[in-house]
């Protein structure tokens, strides 16, 4: 996946009537990003989900395309997390077949990522970008709330399991 690549998906998201807009690669950003607004109806922050890719000659693959999806969440308190985070966190990887969750030490936030591995050949499918963007937004949706309240101690690691609904 080349720049070309990633602004055919900036059009994809543009027709879909997302907020789409491409960084280029400068000496301040080391691989082309693509950002994707989403609109956030459970906060008051902005969410953003970014597409990066990297390409094959900076991997340790020939033929592949590795395109990352992530997003980071900040969150009120700036403490670390309770040994329930970390043991959500790691129900919800295990759980999820798509993407994960887990804290960022050095931003202090909370991140969603998901690698999309692809073949140096495919084409840019329209429709599977678009549901893997609604997938990732759905998801961050559902848990980041989730994780929000365990980590400001307002619900118990069981509650957070139930309110999951992954069981």
């Amino acid at each position: 996946m080349s720049i070309e690549k990633l602004k055919e998906l900036e059009k994809i998201y543009k027709e879909a009537q997302y907020p789409a807009q491409i960084l280029e690669q400068s000496a301040q950003i080391p691989y082309p990003v693509l950002l994707i607004s989403l609109s956030d109806t459970n906060s008051e922050q902005a969410q953003v989900l970014t597409f990066t890719y990297f390409p094959p000659e900076e991997t340790e693959f020939d033929d592949i395309d590795c395109l990352q999806l992530f997003t980071q969440v900040q969150l009120d308190a700036a403490q670390m997390p309770s040994t329930d985070v970390w043991r959500y966190l790691s129900y919800l990887n295990r759980k999820l077949p798509f993407g994960t969750f887990q804290y960022g030490e050095d931003a202090q936030k909370f991140e969603f990522r998901h690698v999309i591995v692809a073949a140096f050949s495919d084409k840019i499918k329209k429709g599977f970008f678009i549901e893997i963007l609604e997938i990732a937004y759905s998801l961050i949706e559902m848990f980041i709330p989730i994780i929000a309240e365990l980590y400001q101690g307002k619900i118990s690691y069981q509650e957070a399991i139930q309110q999951s609904q992954l069981e």
